[in-house]
């Protein structure tokens, strides 16, 4: 059901937890650095985009906490009128919409990634191992062109990731994972994992919504995919496992085992592990 008040098109829930949502009666005035991107959607006045006044009430209320990592909704107008629940059958954790827009960080114009920031020690330390430095970038021409002749889109922000850790065998800094036993490194091979595999790619996007860019492998020979957003999985013989909605979340997972493993989706005449 819609709360009384003014209708809403989209909302914002933060890591803390707390949920906000656009009003086009209520003027919002974007803080410090948010201000150049709200310019550019043309209605600096009320936010532009239903999306962007949400990131600039979570900014406000919580400052720079409210923003990273937290969830865009832009069914909820018609789905509190038809009273449909919003991720039917899982929890609002992990990768966030059928959508494929907005999932963890807006990675906003200029505005660096960020991939290591607020990462475990144990990632930041086995990165280094393997050969990161924070001024790392690579030219990545060739793979994503590559990529782009199978049908791939390339994005922004794995674009991006791609010139910061292509090559890189990483890990794992843990291997006792709470559900898993992580044994293997994640290697960013964005062609070794995309060729001839274009089929999982498009697997994925009907299970869980957007274009999915390869990065590389990781447990189990799996293939490690990127939606637009940031959004990260991996595919292991027809199992989808959720490695988190943002890049830096997913790299904490692959390397140092700090968060259970969650299998989302199992094809069909396949038993979804772990479970």
């Amino acid at each position: 059901m819609v709360r009384g008040g003014s209708d809403y098109a989209a909302e914002y829930t933060s890591q803390t937890g707390h949920v906000c949502r656009p009003d086009d009666k209520e003027p919002v005035t974007p803080p410090g650095e948010m201000a150049k991107p709200f310019a550019e959607q043309g209605r600096p006045k009320n936010g532009g985009r239903a999306e962007m006044q949400c990131l600039s009430k979570a900014f406000a209320r919580e400052g720079t906490g409210g923003r990273p990592g937290g969830e865009h909704d832009h069914g909820a107008r018609q789905r509190h009128r038809e009273g449909r629940p919003r991720f039917p059958g899982r929890s609002a954790q992990g990768v966030p919409s059928r959508t494929g827009r907005l999932g963890g960080d807006l990675l906003m114009r200029g505005e660096s990634a960020g991939f290591t920031s607020g990462l475990c020690p144990e990632t930041v330390t086995a990165l280094r191992l393997a050969g990161w430095t924070p001024e790392r970038r690579l030219d990545v021409t060739p793979e994503i062109r590559s990529l782009e002749t199978q049908g791939y889109v390339p994005s922004a922000v794995a674009t991006s990731f791609l010139e910061e850790f292509r090559g890189l065998k990483v890990g794992p800094a843990r291997e006792d994972g709470p559900n898993f036993i992580n044994g293997e490194p994640f290697f960013v091979d964005p062609v070794g994992a995309g060729s001839r595999h274009r089929d999982e790619s498009l697997e994925i996007g009907s299970v869980l919504g957007g274009s999915w860019f390869p990065l590389g492998w990781w447990l189990s020979y799996s293939h490690v995919f990127m939606r637009q957003d940031g959004a990260v999985v991996a595919y292991a013989d027809g199992l989808i496992w959720d490695l988190r909605s943002t890049p830096g979340e997913a790299l904490d997972l692959m390397v140092s085992a700090n968060r259970p493993l969650v299998c989302l989706h199992a094809s069909h005449g396949m038993r979804p592990w772990p479970r």
